[in-house]
């Protein structure tokens, strides 16, 4: 990456413009932290409860010392499956010191949704909370791999003895630290492999251009077992800073502790933002505020800004490749982009045939950086993502002449309802299993509040009888889906003729004129040119 590239024009003078990053891991950074300043507060939560990063490097060395004891040997799969807390984050500093590959779950998964994630890792042992251990104990019996349950809250502390310093010594960029299950660029769930030097050089970088430090206090209420809470955790950490953890988002909740534990920094879901907007209050204590997973709505940005004097900016990234880009602070007022590339990206926006465009056209955005994946489970569909060490997103983007990217839209087909990624081909291999459903198309319908939410469109077969209703057909896939997967609306449908459309659309590429169905979308905002196949269309009439 050279220096002409145009997002250094503004770049702030404090902020590197190139950092060669060391062969570490996080669990480093926390021996270095404990060693240092062990008194230092590491973690805090709603309840009162803090851990230091003396305690946080103890507690979590016995926790591996036990776990090596019982058999968990480096490079094992060991799955997380719990809501935030102290005890979480202290369990996955012990999983990677014990040198296991961490499968991370979503806590509200559940059912058929949790059975496919459980049975394709195969794990050895698995670390959960009372709450959701007890919701889904079922689906656990049925899967043989899982020899050891250790359970936060129950029999976690009967873990937590042996070696107050043992660390299974790791190759940072070649050992597995995390699997994650959510494939954006392909569109379905599918193991997403990310290493250890990953996970330090993204929040190395992210640290640093967002300005935490010792000092510094995050609040976490993104599930961590996700990219924005997994980074918010442990950029803090390696700055030496506090995370102050919330167990689930709750609004009164979030204004009490930014209140309580003078918290600075803010990263979250836009809905948060939207949901504090509401609350007459002051924050003094906030010096930034980081929108992501999802586009934030630029009323909010100006509002929040204007309401409570602290920057309110955005970043964006996906699961294979962690952060990405981020709006520096001083151009804040630039609403709607979603930033420059961070402290170690390159990034390009490309057409069809890989060429770089010029700016302001819409193109692919392709990325270049030293955290993105090690790979997917299937390595055809990562060389289908990873190409000459260029990551295509598949999301569409334009840039301006001072290096901030805009969101225009997506190649890929995903959903995202308050910032979680939302398959749409996953549901609808959940609802083919109904013996009545001949045909499905789910689609994301706009919505202020959460973004996008899921909805289905379903063609019934003539033959079968009786004909189930629309609430029958959303409970029957509701029940096997995390919460955040669940379809908000269904309708069954006559026949494709009688599918809402959007207007009359042209091709861009062979011209061709049509009115399009849902079923022929590749993602609702991108109708798919029947003649040709391509998703460069525009809509000339609108419905």
């Amino acid at each position: 990456m050279t220096l002409d590239r145009p997002w250094f024009r503004n770049w702030p003078s404090d902020i590197p413009t190139h950092v060669d990053f060391q062969e570490k891991s996080i669990v480093d950074l926390i021996r270095g932290h404990a060693a240092a300043d062990g008194d230092k507060i590491a973690l805090a939560d709603e309840m009162g409860n803090k851990l230091t990063y003396s305690e946080l490097w103890r507690n979590s060395s016995l926790f591996a010392y036990s776990l090596h004891n019982l058999g968990v040997d480096k490079g094992d799969k060991v799955a997380l499956f719990t809501v935030n807390s102290l005890s979480a984050v202290e369990a996955l500093y012990g999983l990677w010191k014990a040198g296991a590959s961490v499968v991370m779950i979503d806590p509200t998964s559940m059912s058929e949704d949790l059975y496919e994630q459980l049975s394709d890792s195969n794990p050895k042992a698995i670390v959960t909370d009372k709450e959701t251990y007890s919701r889904e104990k079922d689906t656990l019996d049925k899967i043989k791999s899982i020899e050891h349950r250790i359970i936060l809250g129950e029999n976690y502390e009967e873990f937590k003895v042996g070696d107050e310093d043992f660390y299974e010594k790791i190759n940072p960029r070649v050992d597995n630290a995390v699997i994650f299950y959510y494939a954006g660029i392909v569109g379905r769930t599918e193991q997403v492999l990310h290493s250890h030097f990953g996970l330090y050089s993204c929040s190395l970088s992210s640290s640093t251009m967002k300005k935490i430090t010792p000092t510094s206090t995050t609040l976490l209420t993104s599930p961590m077992t996700h990219v924005l809470g997994l980074m918010t955790v442990l950029a803090t950490n390696l700055a030496g800073g506090t995370t102050a953890i919330m167990r689930r988002f709750n609004t009164e909740k979030a204004i009490s502790m930014i209140k309580n534990l003078n918290v600075t920094h803010v990263i979250a879901a836009p809905y948060v933002y939207d949901q504090i907007l509401n609350i007459d209050t002051n924050l003094p204590s906030l010096k930034l505020c980081v929108s992501g997973g999802a586009p934030l709505s630029p009323d909010t940005q100006v509002n929040f800004h204007k309401k409570f004097k602290v920057p309110l900016v955005q970043e964006y990234g996906m699961t294979e490749t962690l952060l990405l880009t981020f709006q520096l602070p001083n151009l804040a007022d630039r609403v709607g982009t979603v930033g420059v590339p961070m402290l170690g990206v390159d990034a390009k926006i490309v057409d069809e045939g890989s060429r770089e465009l010029n700016v302001g056209e819409v193109g692919e955005l392709i990325v270049k950086a030293p955290w993105v994946m090690q790979g997917y489970k299937d390595p055809d569909d990562t060389a289908k993502a990873i190409k000459d060490g260029w990551v295509y997103t598949g999301d569409l983007m334009t840039i301006d002449s001072d290096g901030l990217l805009y969101f225009r839209g997506v190649k890929k087909r995903m959903i995202k309802y308050k910032g979680y990624p939302v398959f749409p081909r996953d549901l609808e291999i959940i609802l083919m299993r109904h013996p009545a459903v001949k045909e499905v198309k789910v689609e994301g319908k706009e919505d202020k509040e959460v973004g996008q939410k899921p909805v289905a469109y379903v063609k019934l077969r003539e033959d079968y009888s009786p004909k189930p209703s629309e609430e029958e057909l959303m409970n029957f896939i509701n029940q096997r889906v995390a919460a955040y997967k669940k379809i908000r609306e269904l309708y069954i449908i006559e026949d494709r003729r009688s599918l809402p459309t959007l207007g009359t659309v042209k091709c861009l590429e062979c011209n061709e004129v049509f009115t399009p169905s849902l079923f022929t979308y590749i993602d609702i905002r991108l109708p798919v040119c029947p003649r040709c196949g391509s998703y460069k269309t525009v809509l000339i009439r609108r419905k």
